[in-house]
């Protein structure tokens, strides 16, 4: 498996002698040419948008002992401010809009030669920027690639933050893969960034995070968002060092994390454990379902099946399934295929079957539900007095 990968190699302008950096095909290797001496205090060009990225714009803003200026660059919002723009608008902070190569970022951008032109002007403008007016970039959850064009104006190599331990979750959603897998420890990487390929840079420093369990998406976002702060400052603190000592990511042990697609959030009960669909909702936070052969009594009543959206699961504990397997109707319930519902009167609870991988891990709690045609949420009895519910097996099944 072979990698653009990135060499560093600091030369002198010849006029003003400040040290620039070029990138090249090959193993990205220590120059042997003279460093400059990295600061701090640094000059910051960041780049970034969303969730992920705004602890560390806030910490390098609040570290005036390392960093003298901050500058963002973020793309164009679609609608309303993003997190890192509305912290830069508060701040009073300078903002450069992102144009990217290519794509629609706004209604006035439908003209492909306009949007090569706002591109070319929004680089030199950027480079300029890099040059003349700061030290190094810094980039996180900014969605796009940077050219080296643009990476080779800086005096030194910048960095990257991401939301998982490399090479492990390379993509836009390292977060949810690593919950959606039941992965019980994940982390944040800081590395150098490469041209031509997202989250392929070489390794600047590692941080492990034990992920809480039970924990949802959210809450994970924000820890790790708040690691991968500290060890952005940590970089920036022993930048030289920890550049000289930056290792090549193992091919062996990579994995993608692509965007999350409508498909992600659909349940399927033949294939999933209930462990599977927990832990899909903890990572996505709603799923959907499709609800067949059963007679809807309110929402499109008639309809030969329903798309209903999951708001909240449960665990169901091993007491509540032996009294599910030990019931009057247990035979019919152990014939069940996956995606039948179950009534648990004694608790109160709904259940569905799931895909069987081991004992007692076949049975997943229903709390909150919504029938697609945009009925307000509901609780598990109120769902199951929308529908008649049959414990034969496929009478009324999910699937």
């Amino acid at each position: 498996m072979s990698f653009l990968k990135l060499e560093a190699l600091f030369v002198s302008r010849a006029l003003g002698g400040v040290p620039r950096c070029r990138f090249s095909r090959g193993l990205r290797e220590l120059s042997t040419a003279p460093r400059p001496t990295p600061p701090p205090p640094w000059r910051v060009l960041f780049f970034g948008t969303g969730e992920v990225a705004l602890p560390i714009a806030r910490r390098l803003c609040e570290r005036s002992d390392l960093v003298s200026s901050i500058r963002v660059v973020a793309p164009r919002p679609k609608k309303g401010l993003t997190p890192v723009l509305e912290w830069a608008s508060e701040k009073k902070i300078h903002v450069e809009i992102y144009e990217p190569s290519s794509g629609i970022c706004s209604a006035e951008q439908r003209n492909p030669e306009e949007v090569a032109e706002r591109y070319r002007q929004c680089q030199a403008r950027l480079i300029q920027l890099a040059k003349e007016k700061t030290d190094i970039g810094v980039v996180a959850d900014f969605g796009y690639l940077i050219p080296s064009s643009l990476l080779s104006a800086f005096r030194f190599p910048p960095i990257l933050m991401h939301p998982s331990l490399l090479p492990k979750y390379r993509g836009a959603s390292p977060i949810e893969s690593a919950i959606i897998h039941g992965d019980a420890e994940t982390g944040v990487t800081v590395l150098d960034l490469d041209p031509d390929h997202f989250d392929a840079g070489n390794i600047l420093l590692q941080k492990t995070y034990a992920i809480p369990p039970d924990s949802c998406c959210a809450r994970v976002r924000a820890e790790l968002a708040e690691l991968g702060a500290e060890t952005v400052t940590e970089c920036l603190e022993d930048y030289d060092r920890l550049y000289s000592q930056r290792r090549i990511q193992d091919p062996s042990k990579f994995s993608k994390a692509p965007k999350m697609t409508p498909a992600d959030y659909l349940v399927n009960w033949e294939s999933f454990t209930s462990s599977d669909v927990y832990n899909r909702w903890r990572a996505l936070g709603v799923l959907k379902t499709r609800l067949r052969g059963c007679q809807s009594v309110r929402p499109k009543a008639g309809k030969e099946h329903l798309y209903v959206l999951i708001h909240k699961v449960e665990k169901a504990d091993s007491e509540a399934i032996d009294d599910l397997e030990n019931a009057v109707d247990a035979e019919k319930i152990a014939q069940a295929r996956p995606g039948t519902l179950v009534w648990d009167k004694k608790r109160k609870k709904l259940f569905c079957r799931t895909r069987t991988s081991q004992a007692k891990d076949h049975w997943i709690g229903l709390a909150q539900l919504q029938f697609e045609s945009g009925s307000r949420v509901i609780d598990a009895e109120s769902f199951k007095n929308c529908v008649k519910i049959h414990l034969y097996p496929g009478k009324c099944v999910f699937f």
